[in-house]
């Protein structure tokens, strides 16, 4: 395929997953480095993607794969975004395992969320 038409190629689906994955995951080393700028562009590139699918109708097809996914970085920016939808009660459940289990910043950030939609208190 040519270059040409490479970049005239709608991305599909898996791609904007592992496009999704690699910013989750690149969002809290950006975090740990203690480079806001750096994890806020990050943050951006996901809020995105989430928007674009959840305009099209399909966040949760979009995200439910990465629910039971190895990362919890990974794990917690999909439940954080699935909370409007369908699938909210997994996410919760997602974000209480990681808020009571996780050893890192993720466990603060999974209760920060909880308690911010009012699922745990203040």
């Amino acid at each position: 395929m040519s270059s040409a038409a490479k970049i005239l190629t709608k991305p599909t689906l898996e791609d904007e997953r592992k496009e999704f994955e690699f910013h989750s995951i690149n969002y809290w080393s950006e975090i740990k480095a203690g480079s806001s700028k750096k994890a806020n562009v990050e943050e951006r590139i996901l809020a995105k993607l989430a928007a674009k699918h959840d305009k099209a109708g399909n966040l949760v097809a979009f995200l439910f794969p990465f629910l039971d996914h190895k990362s919890a970085a990974l794990r917690l920016s999909s439940a954080a975004r699935l909370l409007k939808s369908d699938m909210r009660e997994d996410a919760i459940s997602i974000l209480r395992e990681l808020y009571s289990t996780d050893p890192s910043l993720i466990a603060v950030s999974a209760g920060a969320i909880l308690r911010v939609n009012n699922i745990i208190p203040k």
